[in-house]
């Protein structure tokens, strides 16, 4: 565990699941050469709690970023990650391709600032099958943050947050000498050719 907090220090991000070309954390706590679905490994357990670990964090955010992911993001990358998630243009774009139950989830978080699915279902008369696709295409789009928490009846429900939620409560302001092309090569340059939920127009 303090291998791959180390790990992730110095390399600003890590992928939970192995990716092509990339150190991931299943790699670093179950051992390179992990196929399939890396669940069924007798040491799942430890790889999970690791990333449980991790996520919660101070000094990290989770987000889908590499080919839509989950990826653990440390605070040395945070200026580049907020200065590319918070760019209007781009955000205007991602918006442009939302259906409407899309928009109206996105809307919905971005004036919340904070929202648990389990308590919004309801009120957006959605039915939790189409929600949940919106939800994943915000995540694949960069649009929000989302975790898990843990419910007090047992359940496991997701939270999305907005970037504007998650840079006020982490205290993060890009400078305003980072462009977000700069910020984007940055990041770039460390995950290769793999996709990006932080993609630009």
């Amino acid at each position: 565990m303090k291998d791959a907090k180390k790990y992730l220090e110095s390399q600003g991000l890590i992928p939970l699941s192995p990716a092509e070309g990339l150190v991931s954390l299943v790699d670093l706590i179950l051992g390179p050469g992990v196929t399939g679905n890396w669940w069924s490994h007798h040491r799942a357990n430890d790889a999970y709690n690791a990333y449980s670990a991790l996520a919660n964090d101070p000094d990290v955010i989770v987000i889908k970023l590499i080919d839509y992911k989950v990826t653990l993001i440390h605070r040395s990358l945070w200026a580049c990650v907020f200065k590319i998630a918070l760019d209007n243009k781009r955000i205007r774009w991602r918006r442009s391709f939302l259906s409407p139950d899309g928009l109206r989830l996105f809307n919905l978080v971005e004036r919340a600032g904070l929202v648990a699915l389990d308590f919004i279902v309801i009120d957006l008369e959605m039915p939790r099958k189409t929600l949940t696709k919106e939800r994943k295409k915000l995540e694949e789009w960069g649009l929000v943050l989302s975790k898990e928490e843990h419910t007090p009846s047992g359940r496991h429900d997701i939270v999305l947050e907005s970037w504007r939620s998650a840079a006020r409560t982490r205290m993060v302001a890009p400078p305003a000498s980072l462009t977000v092309i700069s910020a984007y090569q940055e990041i770039r340059s460390r995950i290769g050719r793999h996709k990006s939920s932080l993609a630009l127009p």
